[in-house]
């Protein structure tokens, strides 16, 4: 994991185009399974060039794993070039449920934008795929996105009617994983509609499902979310209690 930058480059261009693409992305998948985004970047930002060897469909896979990686590091607008990228290419080869995936991921990025209508547009668009393609778990993603989305924009009430659908569509066709953002989204809906008990009970569910979680980035992602919370109505041992124990 700790391969040097010049050195990695050497492995890969011995290793040839496919193969050294192949092998950066798996470094960096396992990068990403132990919270070490910046490595993980690190990895796909080496094989960048390789990539443009690649077929249209490898190619997409690879923008995509680095928008992803680019978006948890806190490169929004980086994330979101990518995934353009990526998107022109699942486009090219017809593989939709990777291309409504993606368009829910992007619709997330012009969220932490601000450009509330851009990713009205594009939330839309996936969500018209995968409901078309009948695949409930991409639905109940893309519904998570959409109560992000209006959330955003003040409407708490409709956040968490959409939120409370997508968490019960991803219980029952995903497993702990798929939940994350859902739980995060419910519990902050509840937040700021003043439903305080409820969105502590919301909060102390999440934090359950984040102990199963053998992702550290997304456990980290669930606690330190709460600790916040829990911060901001003055409880700061308990947010410091929470907060340990995503670290």
């Amino acid at each position: 994991m700790k391969m040097h930058s010049s050195r990695l480059r050497r492995v890969l261009t011995a290793a040839g185009v496919a193969s050294a693409t192949l092998y950066a992305a798996g470094l960096a998948i396992s990068a990403e399974s132990l919270a070490r985004t910046s490595v993980s970047l690190l990895y796909l930002e080496e094989a960048r060039e390789l990539a443009d060897g690649l077929d249209t469909r490898r190619r997409a896979f690879y923008f995509d794993a680095l928008a992803k990686t680019r978006l948890g590091t806190g490169d929004i607008e980086g994330a979101v070039r990518a995934g353009l990228e990526a998107l022109s290419l699942f486009r090219a080869t017809q593989f939709e449920i990777q291309e409504a995936t993606l368009l829910n991921e992007l619709a997330l990025s012009f969220i932490a934008l601000g450009n509330l209508g851009r990713a009205e547009e594009l939330v839309t668009s996936a969500r018209a795929i995968a409901e078309r393609l009948d695949h409930q778990a991409a639905v109940g993603h893309i519904l998570d996105t959409e109560a992000t989305l209006w959330l955003a924009r003040g409407d708490a009430v409709r956040a968490l009617a959409l939120v409370d659908r997508s968490l019960a569509i991803e219980v029952e066709h995903g497993p702990p994983n798929d939940q994350v953002g859902a739980r995060i989204t419910r519990a902050q809906a509840l937040t700021v509609l003043g439903r305080t008990d409820e969105a502590n009970t919301a909060w102390a569910d999440a934090g359950i499902v984040a102990r199963t979680l053998s992702s550290p980035t997304r456990r980290k992602r669930i606690l330190s979310a709460w600790a916040e919370a829990l911060a901001a109505q003055g409880r700061h041992a308990e947010a410091y209690e929470v907060m340990r124990q995503a670290l």
